[in-house]
């Protein structure tokens, strides 16, 4: 065999990809087991915390999903100052924090704040000299406290519309579309009829 390391032939390329790009699953159920044993423990861990944080209603981007609402990361600053709360003082009564987000829409705004209202008057606060009988004797939520937003779409005809002509319409726009990109053409053809 000649020398390969000098020599213009091609070299072969023995790597292994396939043991990198191949991911096996066998734990399924195992793990499925021990992620809710680990939600359990913290519940127990967090008592009589929420296990959850209550988080923003917020529209989805895009236009396909724009008519859907969907849990946000954490209420911004203008939310929190809406119902008279700090940063901190949310945090420890198990709200998220979004400091990045922005309102967009006076609605949002609006919607957001309701929520945080009826969260603050549902949650009862311990002080730090409260008796163990009265912690114990606590409900822990484990659902949301505050129920999601369901978007509603209108469906069916609608009939209070005014009926407009539209191929007429498109017709008379398609019309003049063609005479101002021909004008030219149309001046001559006149010019030559006049001539005959």
């Amino acid at each position: 065999m000649p020398n390969v390391a000098f020599s213009l032939m091609k070299k072969q390329k023995c790597q292994h990809k396939g043991t990198r790009l191949t991911h096996t699953w066998f734990d399924q159920h195992g793990k499925a087991v021990r992620r809710h044993q680990a939600r359990v423990k913290k519940a127990e861990r967090v008592f009589p915390r929420p296990i959850d944080q209550l988080r923003p209603v917020v529209q989805c981007p895009g236009i396909m999903h724009n008519t859907y609402t969907r849990e946000g990361r954490g209420f911004t600053l203008d939310e929190l100052k809406a119902v008279k709360l700090t940063v901190m003082r949310a945090r420890q009564l198990n709200i998220a924090v979004d400091a990045r987000r922005v309102n967009k829409t006076q609605q949002g705004l609006d919607r957001n704040t309701i929520r945080l209202q009826d969260y603050l008057k549902k949650v009862v606060v311990f002080k730090k000299d409260a008796k163990p009988e009265e912690i114990k004797a606590a409900v822990q939520v484990k659902a949301p406290a505050v129920a999601k937003v369901v978007p509603t779409i209108a469906t069916g005809k609608v009939d209070a519309q005014p009926k407009m002509d539209v191929y007429a319409t498109m017709h008379a726009l398609r019309l003049n579309r063609l005479v101002t990109r021909n004008i030219s053409a149309i001046k001559k053809q006149r010019l030559q009829n006049k001539k005959k």
